[in-house]
């Protein structure tokens, strides 16, 4: 035969189930209740660091004409930077030089320059940056015996998307000097397809203009 249970027992279970059970309930709710907004905030204030950090690459990519025009602002910053790749012109001294050297009157070292992928064809970029490898050390050096600059891996007349540091220097006030000291040295670098360096239509427009330039320097005019 089963003991029915105690009047104490069923105090306790009684006692448990409605005061002591709700109690804790509630403070567990209100615990978890002041879990949420914090919680809540915090994701929050994380995606929006994300959503700063993560930039898709074509809003991070600048153009070398964009630096140029705010150097300041882009001092000693590390950027991404798309343009076509040429060789700075070099200024050969005239010297009676060896059989075996006979472009001795041109320098050993020469940099490379970085301009707009989508400039117009009949005029000269609005920005040349000049490119340096790390250091500062130019990309293009000429061997011994050779008047041909070797410029490593950079295929000249191509475009990059050159990661980097920008560097720019003020002119000292006066000093009389006006123009300002700047570089940018490439640490990494990937070509690009034409398709994605060149903003076709503004290339075409670009060119209209040059086109109507020349036409009103020329004696002619359109209407």
């Amino acid at each position: 035969m089963k003991k029915k249970p105690t009047r104490e027992v069923l105090m306790g279970l009684i006692i448990l189930f409605t005061i002591i059970l709700p109690v804790v309930a509630v403070v567990v709710g209100v615990f978890l209740f002041k879990q949420i907004p914090l919680k809540y905030m915090i994701y929050k204030e994380a995606e929006k660091l994300e959503s700063r950090l993560m930039v898709t690459p074509e809003e991070k990519v600048i153009k070398p004409s964009e630096i140029l025009a705010k150097k300041g602002r882009y001092d000693d910053k590390y950027l991404t930077v798309r343009g076509k790749v040429q060789p700075e012109p070099v200024v050969c001294a005239r010297k009676i030089c060896p059989e075996g050297d006979p472009c001795c009157g041109c320098r050993e070292k020469k940099n490379l320059v970085m301009s707009d992928a989508d400039a117009p064809f009949l005029a000269d970029s609005p920005g040349r940056l000049p490119i340096f490898a790390p250091g500062k050390e130019p990309i293009c050096t000429r061997p011994y015996g050779s008047c041909d600059y070797d410029c490593q891996d950079w295929k000249l007349g191509k475009a990059y998307d050159a990661k980097g540091t920008f560097y720019a220097e003020a002119p000292i006030a006066g000093s009389g000097i006006s123009l300002w000291e700047f570089h940018f040295e490439v640490e990494d670098k990937t070509q690009v397809t034409e398709a994605r360096a060149i903003n076709w239509p503004q290339r075409f427009i670009n060119n209209a203009k040059e086109v109507v330039k020349l036409l009103r320097t020329s004696g002619y005019y359109v209407r």
